[in-house]
Order: C-alpha cells, then structure tokens, then sequence
C-alpha cells in the first residue's frame, strides 16, 4: 500500500481553504442596499469600536481602508479577531451595514 508524502496530505487539507466566500455571504453581498437605512445600524452595533467616521478606536481599527466588499460581509457574519460575529442580523442589515461603512 503506498502513502502519500505528509507535504501532499497538507496540500489536500489546505486545497478548499480560503479563496471562496459561503452562500450567505455571497447572497448579501449581491443585496442591493440602502445606505441610509445602514446608518443606525451602524451606530448602533459598529461606531462604539470603528469610531463615528470608521476611522477607529483603542477597540476596533479602521475601516475605511477596507476594498474587498466580499471580506467585509465575511467579518460582519463570521467575525475575526477581536471583533464578534453578527450573524444574527438580517441579511438585509448586514447589507446596508456594510453599505453605510464603506461610503464613510
């Protein structure tokens, strides 16, 4: 019976890493949004950490240099780092969130 050499098995394991967002957050991210629907939102769950003009705290880093829509509704579902999943949030919020944060 032949093995497969460990560096294979790593490159099979790492294979579907990365690279592909799920399908929800897929589906956000093709949302047509409201910016101003986003706004309280936002304030709401976002400034306290990003600061009022996404330009960050001592608790969250700025936001404004963001470019990858996709990555952007990724933390905002998943989370990353310090900064807490909100997956709890509609769809719909997380699109305008998301829409508000980056016309900042």
């Amino acid at each position: 019976m032949k093995t497969l050499s460990p560096f294979i098995l790593l490159l099979s394991l790492f294979a579907g890493c990365g690279g592909a967002a799920s399908p929800r957050v897929e589906a956000i991210v093709a949302l047509s949004t409201d910016v101003q629907a986003g706004k309280p939102l936002y304030e709401a769950k976002c400034q306290v950490c990003h600061g009022a003009n996404g330009a960050g705290t001592s608790l969250g880093p700025d936001i404004r240099s963001k470019e990858n829509n996709t990555d952007n509704v990724e933390i905002i579902v998943e989370g990353g780092g310090d900064m807490p999943a909100f997956a709890t949030m509609s769809d719909q919020e997380i699109a305008d969130t998301n829409a508000y944060a980056n016309s900042l």
